[in-house]
């Protein structure tokens, strides 16, 4: 398949160590009738300051063609006073400043997630049954929810569909 055929997602889920997970579909399993196919994933995580994490993902980005970014929202569910506490916040931020800006590439679209429902829609038991199971620390596990959670948002929702991948016309 080309490029003009598929569709790539890259989930983030930011904090001191950010995950990030890239899944390639076909863009018929969107804007056409075409089964929700894998085609490619890769993941893996960023450590260091954070602003070297948002330009390690600028590489990453730069990496495939017209990507979609789905990035892990904040939660504040408990109150800490330590530094790490809103790493993901300003990890985040860094990497929303570089699709905004270009330097991320040509991001076709971003969205924010919650955790909770990335949780929902991909829990271990699916991500294990769909073979989307990467061992180790959970970051890149994170990363692989949002980034299967908005595919099947915008297969769902064609408004989604065609602010995110806005670059491939409309669903």
């Amino acid at each position: 398949m080309s490029f003009k055929n598929e569709l790539v997602v890259i989930g983030i889920d930011p904090g001191v160590t950010t995950g990030w997970a890239k899944i390639t579909i076909p863009m018929d399993s969107i804007f056409g009738d075409e089964s929700g196919e894998i085609i490619d994933w890769k993941y893996g995580m960023l450590d260091g300051p954070e602003t070297g994490q948002a330009q390690t993902f600028c590489r990453i980005a730069k990496r495939y063609i017209f990507p979609a970014v789905v990035i892990e929202d904040f939660d504040n569910r408990r109150p800490l006073r330590n530094r790490e506490y809103l790493a993901p916040v300003r990890v985040a931020s860094k990497i929303e400043f570089c699709i905004q800006t270009g330097m991320a590439g040509q991001v076709t679209g971003h969205e924010w997630q919650m955790p909770s429902m990335a949780f929902e829609t991909a829990p271990d038991d699916r991500l294990k049954k769909w073979g989307l199971y990467p061992p180790g620390p959970e970051h890149p596990k994170d990363a692989t929810r949002h980034a299967i959670t908005l595919i099947r948002r915008a297969k769902k929702d064609p408004k989604l569909a065609r602010r995110i991948f806005h670059t491939f016309g409309q669903a």
